[in-house]
Protein backbone atom coordinates (compact mmCIF):
# COMPACT_ATOMS: atom_id res chain seq x y z
CA UNK A 1 0.00 0.00 0.00
CA UNK A 2 1.55 3.63 -0.93
CA UNK A 3 2.39 5.98 2.01
CA UNK A 4 1.03 9.15 2.58
CA UNK A 5 3.56 12.04 1.62
CA UNK A 6 3.12 15.83 1.69
CA UNK A 7 2.45 17.74 -1.96
CA UNK A 8 3.29 21.49 -2.60
CA UNK A 9 -0.19 22.94 -4.00
CA UNK A 10 2.69 25.54 -5.33
CA UNK A 11 5.62 24.31 -6.05
CA UNK A 12 8.29 25.59 -3.69
CA UNK A 13 10.40 26.24 -6.84
CA UNK A 14 7.60 28.73 -7.93
CA UNK A 15 7.07 30.66 -4.37
CA UNK A 16 5.19 28.17 -2.88
CA UNK A 17 6.01 27.71 0.99
CA UNK A 18 5.63 25.40 4.07
CA UNK A 19 2.38 26.45 5.11
CA UNK A 20 -0.57 24.78 5.81
CA UNK A 21 -3.26 25.95 3.18
CA UNK A 22 -0.25 25.01 0.14
CA UNK A 23 0.31 21.41 0.82
CA UNK A 24 -1.88 18.32 0.96
CA UNK A 25 -1.43 14.63 2.12
CA UNK A 26 -1.53 12.13 -1.20
CA UNK A 27 -0.48 8.64 -1.43
CA UNK A 28 2.79 8.07 -2.61
CA UNK A 29 2.28 6.50 -6.06
CA UNK A 30 -0.33 10.01 -6.84
CA UNK A 31 2.36 12.23 -5.69
CA UNK A 32 4.38 10.69 -7.86
CA UNK A 33 2.38 10.72 -10.61
CA UNK A 34 1.19 14.36 -10.76
CA UNK A 35 5.06 14.99 -10.49
CA UNK A 36 5.62 12.31 -13.88
CA UNK A 37 2.73 14.18 -15.50
CA UNK A 38 3.10 18.00 -14.52
CA UNK A 39 6.31 18.70 -13.48
CA UNK A 40 6.08 21.76 -11.24
CA UNK A 41 3.80 23.36 -14.70
CA UNK A 42 1.59 26.33 -13.20
CA UNK A 43 -1.70 26.04 -13.37
CA UNK A 44 -2.38 27.38 -16.82
CA UNK A 45 0.07 25.03 -18.13
CA UNK A 46 -1.61 21.85 -16.35
CA UNK A 47 -5.05 22.94 -18.09
CA UNK A 48 -3.32 23.42 -21.67
CA UNK A 49 -1.59 20.20 -21.12
CA UNK A 50 -5.07 18.19 -20.05
CA UNK A 51 -7.47 19.83 -22.66
CA UNK A 52 -4.73 18.85 -25.25
CA UNK A 53 -3.66 15.30 -24.67
CA UNK A 54 -6.26 13.97 -22.27
CA UNK A 55 -9.60 15.34 -22.39
CA UNK A 56 -12.09 14.66 -24.53
CA UNK A 57 -12.19 17.87 -27.04
CA UNK A 58 -16.05 17.97 -26.41
CA UNK A 59 -15.01 19.75 -23.12
CA UNK A 60 -12.52 22.07 -22.13
CA UNK A 61 -10.41 22.74 -18.57
CA UNK A 62 -10.46 25.91 -17.45
CA UNK A 63 -8.60 27.36 -14.14
CA UNK A 64 -9.20 30.43 -12.98
CA UNK A 65 -7.42 32.24 -9.95
CA UNK A 66 -9.53 32.01 -6.89
CA UNK A 67 -10.91 35.53 -5.14
CA UNK A 68 -9.06 36.23 -1.80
Amino acid sequence: MSRPTVHHRKPRSLGGGDSRRNRTKLRSDKHKAWHLLFTNFQPHQIAEEINQKYLDPDYKFVVVRANE
